[in-house]
């Protein structure tokens, strides 16, 4: 797996009024994912950003390494239309403090804009367990 930051060294910026991606199923007040919430895949949504256009492309960005599925945008987007990306905690991410953010690229062009953060905690503990 990549380090975006790496990756794209000197060209990654952070889109001004980019909104951070929202994860449905974490508490709205810490972010915490609990241990039956990493048994299934987890999606992930976001507004379509205003300059869209056919072809962009967007994927996550999980402690600043790229994760899942990169998509493209189809025909016609609309602006503040809601996406949604998919990802599968697997045991890859370790129990703790994370950060999820998405990043879109432009189809032509090639520029890639990287939201705000929105951060998030893995709790592997099984319910009524301390292990």
């Amino acid at each position: 797996m990549q380090n975006y930051d790496n990756q794209t060294a000197g060209t990654r910026k952070t889109f001004r009024g980019l909104p951070p991606p929202t994860i449905s199923i974490a508490d709205p007040v810490d972010g915490l994912l609990q241990h039956r919430d990493l048994e299934s895949t987890i999606t992930v949504s976001f507004p379509t950003w205003p300059d869209a256009v056919e072809g962009d492309y967007y994927q996550l960005l999980i402690d600043n390494l790229i994760s899942g599925e990169q998509k493209q945008l189809g025909s016609n987007p609309t602006p503040g239309e809601i996406l949604t990306l998919e990802i599968f905690m697997s045991d890859r991410w370790e129990e703790g403090a994370h950060t999820l953010a998405y990043y879109t690229q432009y189809f032509i062009g090639g520029t890639p804009n990287v939201s705000p953060s929105t951060p998030f905690i893995i709790d592997r503990t099984p319910p009524g367990g301390d292990s």
